[in-house]
């Protein structure tokens, strides 16, 4: 998502129109017309690529959603989303933490926009979410939305810190991820029973079993 395609879909939703469909592989733009190292990252980069279009796809439906019901609240959304575009783009200006970097960001202001919306569900490809689970009265919860790029990601959120962790173990059928890790908070997540219910570490020694308690998916 570029800030020109980020106006063009705005501009969709204040008039409550379809938005114009974003292509089935590669990025939401024309890899052909990347001007930036920020668009040079993403079409370089298919996980990268169908994260940027899975933004779109996010994007458009929340403002449409947003601009339908209260305006205010779709202009919070495109003002949110601008100041968005201008954090990611800090990514690009260190070539070595480029991709890392990015994946982090897509993957948060994903999460951020899902965990805000009234929509059910705002994407039509690779995220799904949020979903909450709950790990008892003194321990609270979190939420996190899945994201189905490869290797598989989530964005969790518990007590206002968010991170991305990634998949580390499929289950015996190598069907889904039942594992995730992110290395630099020290926080795993891992499926129990089928998904019924979960065990969460917090990278600080505490292990909690937490049950689902809401999924908006389609």
């Amino acid at each position: 998502m570029t800030q020109r395609s980020m106006t063009r879909y705005a501009a969709i939703a204040l008039f409550a129109a379809i938005p114009t469909a974003v292509p089935a592989d590669g990025p939401s733009f024309d890899c052909l017309k990347a001007e930036t190292p920020v668009e040079t990252a993403i079409c370089g980069d298919p996980v990268l690529s169908a994260l940027d279009r899975e933004m779109s796809t996010v994007y458009s439906a929340a403002m449409i959603d947003k601009s339908a019901s209260d305006g205010d609240a779709g202009q919070a959304l495109y003002d949110s989303q601008k100041t968005w575009l201008a954090q990611r783009d800090i990514c690009a200006k260190t070539d070595a933490a480029a991709p890392d970097c990015l994946i982090k960001s897509y993957a948060a202001q994903l999460a951020a926009i899902a965990h805000n919306s009234e929509t059910a569900y705002l994407g039509q490809h690779i995220t799904s979410g949020p979903i909450t689970f709950n790990c008892g009265a003194e321990n609270g919860g979190f939420w996190y939305l899945a994201i189905r790029t490869e290797p598989e990601m989530m964005y969790l959120s518990r007590a206002g810190l968010g991170s991305v962790l990634t998949a580390t173990e499929l289950d015996a059928a190598g069907q889904w991820a039942i594992a995730f890790h992110d290395a630099e908070t020290g926080r795993r997540f891992r499926y129990l029973d089928g998904g019924a219910a979960s065990a969460y570490e917090d990278g600080k020694g505490a292990i909690l079993t937490c049950q689902p308690t809401a999924a908006r998916k389609n």
